[in-house]
This record gives structure tokens, sequence and C-alpha cells, in this order.
């Protein structure tokens, strides 16, 4: 008689149950506490998503004539483009965490997209108008527009964020 082998589909190595390895990972997916690179990785982003949040809440520009600022002559960053920095700012520090502490390539590639639409939108949108003295301008002739703090405070967060996703995508730590 001759040996074969064992035949098709007959396992050989059989185990039981219970010496299977129970999973030691968290529940809820956490994944225990993050390492100081991916907290560094956090810093410029959130930053950034600050920054354009603290925006929304100054003052765009102002039109002075001489010293003063007459009623009228202030002009908030927030109502000037519909509250727009406020849901990319939130958009983007959900992303970076996402990035950073999930590991995600495509959250890290939103948030560059999101803090160049931030930049757009203070560039394209905002800039060109802190110059406009309009109906103050008319009515005096020493009206001068003054760009304020929401305006730097766009471009910085644009700016911060914008970096921070570079480089989260450049130094991406692994899952």
């Amino acid at each position: 008689m001759r040996w074969v082998g064992p035949r098709r589909g007959v396992r050989t190595d059989v185990r039981s149950p219970a010496a299977k390895p129970q999973d030691s990972k968290p529940p809820l997916g956490f994944r225990g506490v993050p390492s100081p690179v991916q907290l560094a990785l956090l810093v410029l982003p959130l930053v950034g998503a600050g920054l354009l949040v603290a925006a929304e809440f100054s003052t765009l520009y102002e039109v002075q004539v001489v010293t003063a600022v007459p009623d009228g002559g202030s002009f908030a960053t927030g109502p000037h483009h519909g509250y727009a920095m406020a849901v990319i700012a939130v958009g983007i520090a959900v992303m970076s965490v996402g990035a950073v502490l999930g590991g995600s390539r495509p959250a890290a590639v939103a948030v560059l997209v999101l803090a160049l639409g931030a930049l757009a939108i203070a560039l394209a949108v905002d800039l060109p108008d802190v110059d406009q003295t309009g109906l103050i301008g008319r009515t005096y002739d020493a009206a001068e527009a003054v760009p304020r703090a929401g305006l730097y405070l766009e471009i910085a967060g644009g700016c911060c964020a914008l970096v921070g996703a570079a480089v989260v995508l450049v130094v991406r730590p692994a899952r």
C-alpha cells in the first residue's frame, strides 16, 4: 500500500477554538494615547482652525475719516462672506484629527484643500474690499479704508492650516 498524503480539503492543523488568542484592541477604535509626534503634527492645523474662527468675530476693515470711524464705518469679517471660515475651520479640525490620529491620507488632502479654500476666500473675496470706502468715501473726502485684524487672522489661519497639512502629508504617522 502506498501513502498518498492528506485528502484535499482536510485540515491537518486543527486547533481548538479556545486556543485562539484574544484580540486586545480597545473598543470603538481608540488606539491609546497619541504619540508626541502626532500631537506636534496636530498643532499647526488646529491653530489655523482657531485663527479662522477668531477671524470670523473680528473686524475686517474700517473706514476712517481723519482719525474717527463714523457710524457704519466698521465691517465685520464673518458677515462679509457668510461665516464660511467657521465652517472651513470645523472641517479642518475634524479632518486633521482624522489625518494625524487615524492615519488617513484622504483626510490630510482634505485639510490641504480646505486650507486653500480659506486662503482663496481671504485673498479673492475679502482682500479686494478692504480698500473700499463706499458711501462714507463719497460723503467725506478724507475717508480712508484701513484693514484690521480679521483680514490678517484669516490669512494667518489659512497659511497655518496649509503648512500643517503639507507637513502631515509628508510625515504622516502610521496607523
